[in-house]
């Protein structure tokens, strides 16, 4: 699953290269380049849990600006479909962590990424506040 999941990545990244800015295409390629979603502790799983959420931070601020070209969204959503789907298997090996800096710090990451494909809903704009 692991290796899958970043050729998934490294695929859609490839194919959209050419509607990515320079410093998006480093910081997904860094995330291709972390080795997959294993982990050997929790610090490592955070870590990388972390790292995509930046990745998912930057495409979502290129899907919501209103100068995106249309033809580059589906190629973009394809990228953070592939993110989605790496934090999901992170989350699922993380359930043994209990600190709450952590716990809180991949949730308020999640919760960015929903509000950020639904911008205006004022309710989960307000779960952020």
């Amino acid at each position: 699953r692991n290796v899958h999941d970043a050729l998934d990545l490294q695929l859609a990244l490839d194919h959209a290269k050419g509607c990515l800015p320079g410093h998006v295409q480093g910081k997904l390629q860094d995330i291709c380049n972390m080795g997959g979603t294993g982990f050997n502790n929790l610090d490592e799983g955070h870590g990388k849990f972390m790292k995509i959420s930046s990745g998912r931070d930057e495409l979502l601020a290129i899907l919501n600006n209103k100068g995106t070209d249309p033809s580059v969204i589906k190629q973009l959503l394809v990228i953070d479909y592939t993110l989605e789907t790496q934090q999901s298997v992170l989350v699922q090996g993380l359930t043994s962590e209990t600190r709450l800096p952590q716990l809180c710090g991949q949730l308020r990451a999640l919760l960015t990424a929903l509000v950020g494909h639904l911008p205006q809903e004022d309710e989960l704009q307000a779960l952020l506040a």
